[in-house]
C-alpha cells in the first residue's frame, strides 16, 4: 500500500478558493490517494513561517514535499511561502 500524497491548502482568509480549485484538480487524479490539511488564516509573517517549519518537518518524516495550493496576495507572506519545503501553487 503507499502513503498518501500529502496536500495543504492554505490562504490568508478563508482558503475556500484554494480548496475549491485545489479539490478539482486533484479530481483528475483517481487512483492518487491524498491527506488533506487546511490552513487558512495564515495572514502573518509569523504564521507562514510557522506553516515552512510544519512543512520541512513533514517533508523530512515523509521523504516527499507536500503540494500546497495557497491564495496569497499579499507579496510578503507569498515569498515567504515560496521558500517553503513543498510542491507550491499560488492559485491567483
Amino acid at each position: 500500500m503507499t502513503k498518501p500524497l500529502l496536500v495543504y491548502f492554505i490562504s490568508e482568509s478563508t482558503a475556500i478558493t484554494a480548496q475549491t480549485l485545489g479539490n478539482s484538480l486533484l479530481s483528475q487524479f483517481e487512483n492518487i490517494e491524498f491527506e488533506r490539511h487546511y490552513m487558512p488564516y495564515i495572514n502573518t509573517i509569523e504564521k507562514a513561517r510557522e506553516l515552512v517549519a510544519e512543512l520541512r518537518e513533514v517533508t523530512a518524516e515523509n521523504g516527499d514535499k507536500p503540494v500546497v495550493f495557497a491564495t496569497m496576495p499579499d507579496k510578503e507572506i507569498d515569498a515567504i511561502m515560496r521558500e517553503a519545503s513543498c510542491h507550491y501553487y499560488e492559485l491567483f
